[in-house]
């Protein structure tokens, strides 16, 4: 007897999608590298969210035994930073130690900055845990749930 909707749009910006009781966020918000990005997700589903509703997240999460190919490089903030091919143009590149980079992946190694960021939007942490890898040298998967007040 659920209710459910599916929608395909634009994750940060869902102002003309209604209201919803749960927004499900399974595996997306890692691939928000951009700090601006992540803060318009949050905040667009907070804005949407109705009071007491849920927030589910699962995105990657790394730790000790977290590898990435030589092609990548987690900096301290938790952005995953790839070499693109020389021929690669984007306006996301950057350079850094003399090549360009290109944000890929946000991929924490602890998930306080991202409680941080919900509680920010009005979003309370009700339940949170880390699911092991399945693989040696995979990122984990930190799972949240959290809540919008009143």
């Amino acid at each position: 007897g659920l209710d459910v909707t599916w929608i395909v749009g634009d994750a940060c910006d869902l102002s003309r999608t209604g209201r919803f009781d749960a927004v499900l966020d399974a595996h997306m918000l890692h691939c928000l590298a951009l700090a601006s990005d992540r803060t318009a997700l949050i905040k667009s589903v907070a804005s949407t969210l109705v009071a007491g509703g849920c927030f589910i997240i699962a995105t990657m999460i790394a730790d000790e035994a977290t590898t990435f190919p030589d092609t990548f490089e987690l900096d301290d903030e938790g952005i995953l930073w790839g070499k693109p091919s020389d021929d690669f143009a984007s306006a996301d590149c950057v350079e850094r130690e003399g090549r360009r980079w290109i944000p890929t992946r946000y991929i924490l190694r602890d998930p306080s900055p991202l409680v941080d960021e919900l509680a920010a939007a009005g979003l309370s942490i009700e339940w949170q845990t880390i699911v092991p890898p399945g693989n040696e040298g995979d990122p984990a998967e930190l799972q949240i749930v959290c809540r919008k007040g009143a």
